[in-house]
């Protein structure tokens, strides 16, 4: 139990950082490279030695004072990195995953916070614009010089193998390596994880929807390597 409540604490940690990462940015139109590249480092260190606890932190941890997107991000980025350990990405590759996964909702500070927020069914010019916002994401990164895999990662992490997602409607062979495993980890975070206007679906019930793949949405190797 002693083991646990470090890595709740350092998990919290992580959660005041992405929070403050975003606030930042959103104020200051500051994103440092250098320093997000040192905390993803040192985040892959941490995860590589607390996976076992920490996957029971993010789906406990009480977030109700975070915005959900830095939950949403930093979720998503953990369950990213465990994925990239199963697969034997090395660590440079881990780090540039994670990276790409922790800014890929950054263009949603673009959106009018209603759209993504909202209980009731958006208009079809809303979900226009709230499906543009990978294309914003990519933007920033670019203009702020982050390497093109970290920015591609980020802009196609909504496409799917069967060439179902956006923005550009690409199949599996065309879809980055870090995009695919941003989509699933990003899935299954959003599919397990309350909000204020939806309740968290259980984990394991996920899981198993997840590797039926229905429509051949995902890779294979990505949903293994998130089961394992």
């Amino acid at each position: 139990m002693k083991r646990l409540a470090v890595v709740e604490k350092v998990y919290n940690e992580y959660l005041q950082y992405t929070d403050t990462m975003f606030t930042r940015f959103a104020t200051h139109k500051e994103l440092d490279l250098k320093t997000i590249t040192q905390g993803i480092k040192d985040m892959c260190i941490f995860i590589k030695d607390s996976s076992r606890y920490l996957l029971r932190v993010i789906h406990s941890a009480d977030v109700h004072d975070i915005h959900f997107l830095t939950s949403h991000s930093l979720r998503t980025t953990v369950l990213a990195i465990t994925i990239g350990f199963q697969l034997n990405l090395s660590l440079s590759k881990l780090v540039e995953l994670g990276i790409s996964c922790i800014v890929h909702e950054l263009g949603m500070l673009k959106i009018p916070p209603h759209l993504y927020t909202t209980e009731r069914l958006l208009t079809l010019s809303e979900k226009r614009i709230l499906l543009t916002h990978p294309v914003l994401t990519y933007n920033i990164l670019k203009d702020y010089g982050l390497p093109l895999n970290i920015c591609l990662g980020a802009l196609e992490h909504r496409e799917r193998e069967n060439s179902s997602g956006y923005p550009r409607k690409l199949n599996g062979s065309e879809i980055s390596l870090y995009a695919k495993i941003i989509g699933v980890a990003c899935t299954f975070e959003s599919m397990t994880s309350g909000r204020r206007f939806k309740e968290a679906q259980n984990a394991n019930a996920v899981l198993l929807e997840l590797l039926r793949n229905t429509g051949n949405q995902y890779d294979e190797n990505i949903l293994k390597a998130l089961l394992c």
